[in-house]
């Protein structure tokens, strides 16, 4: 996993993805941050109200307008405004990684 620094702006456009919890088949709304994109099966870190939680991408991620957000969110359940993703699953080959870990004899 990588964590994503990212900012939020305050604004009419919230960009979000639908997820859902390991656990849970019931499939919520989370923010992401902006300029960030996440594709359907890919794995996620979610700061919730109950604690960070692993997540798995549902659709890929979306931009909508602040009051649609809201509109979406009450639908399916979700709280509003909604959680954010923290952190994101990325490949990584092994060349890439020798530049993080240079005691890795490839």
């Amino acid at each position: 996993m990588i964590l994503i620094c990212c900012r939020f702006k305050e604004g009419k456009i919230m960009n979000l993805v639908f997820a859902r919890h390991s656990n849970d088949e019931r499939v919520r709304l989370f923010r992401v941050c902006d300029g960030e994109t996440l594709k359907h099966g890919q794995k996620i870190i979610v700061r919730t109200r109950r604690g960070d939680a692993e997540a798995i991408v549902s659709g890929d991620s979306f931009e909508t307008t602040d009051g649609t957000a809201n509109i979406i969110a009450m639908k399916c359940g979700s709280y509003y405004p909604p959680a954010e993703v923290i952190a994101r699953e990325i490949t990584v080959t092994r060349k890439e990684m020798a530049c993080y870990v240079p005691d890795v004899p490839f």
